[in-house]
């Protein structure tokens, strides 16, 4: 594997480059100073994870295929993945726990984080797991449709077969109507019902 010599951030310009430099000022000055761990876990590690990235992405990669967009939510995540480590004095908490804070302080926080509300959302989809269902079908209300559509990918992405039957309900319940948000839980369903009953094969998607 050939590794990558170009720097991720050098592939951002103009509006996104500017928005991640807010977020890594803002996440250096309010959170990753005061995560805790076993070995470091501030600012200097979030450089090395990003370096890490820099050389695991191969430069034709990075150029021709990962958009921008990509690019800026993958570096948002690494900036913000152990933010959940700040509040918890509990060691089992480090380990066990900061992943689903993580998620609930970029909920609460993204405008202070120098995130918007869409890019947000794009993140839960790189640092979340299942534990987080209940954090993105909230999404699915949102007022802004972009922030919708990431959500019921990000559902799909996120849900696991023991969420299958409790979920389809709760989504399938919210469907009903034609108003926006009822459509975007409609929308949902169908993701999830394609991937739980009717996923389609690597045959079939060519």
């Amino acid at each position: 594997m050939t590794k990558g010599k170009k720097r991720l951030r050098d592939c951002l310009g103009g509006k996104l480059r500017t928005q991640l430099e807010n977020v890594a000022g803002n996440a250096e000055a309010t959170w990753q100073e005061f995560q805790q761990g076993d070995n470091k876990q501030g600012h200097e590690h979030c450089e090395a994870v990003e370096r890490n990235l820099d050389l695991l992405i191969s430069d034709d990669k990075k150029e021709t295929g990962l958009n921008e967009t990509e690019i800026f939510v993958l570096l948002a995540a690494c900036l913000l993945h152990d933010i959940g480590k700040v509040e918890s004095s509990n060691r089992s908490g480090w380990k066990s726990e900061h992943g689903h804070r993580a998620m609930e302080i970029i909920n609460e926080n993204y405008d202070t984080l120098g995130l918007d509300r869409v890019h947000a959302a794009a993140v839960f989809g790189k640092l979340g797991t299942h534990d987080e269902l209940s954090l993105v079908a909230d999404m699915l209300k949102d007022k802004d449709e972009d922030v919708r559509l990431a959500a019921t990918v990000i559902l799909a992405k996120l849900a696991t077969d023991v969420d299958a039957e409790g979920l389809l309900d709760l989504v399938a319940e919210k469907s009903q109507g034609w108003d926006e948000i009822a459509q975007s839980h409609y929308q949902a369903l169908c993701l999830l019902d394609q991937k739980f009953y009717c996923p389609i094969t690597p045959q079939e998607q060519t």
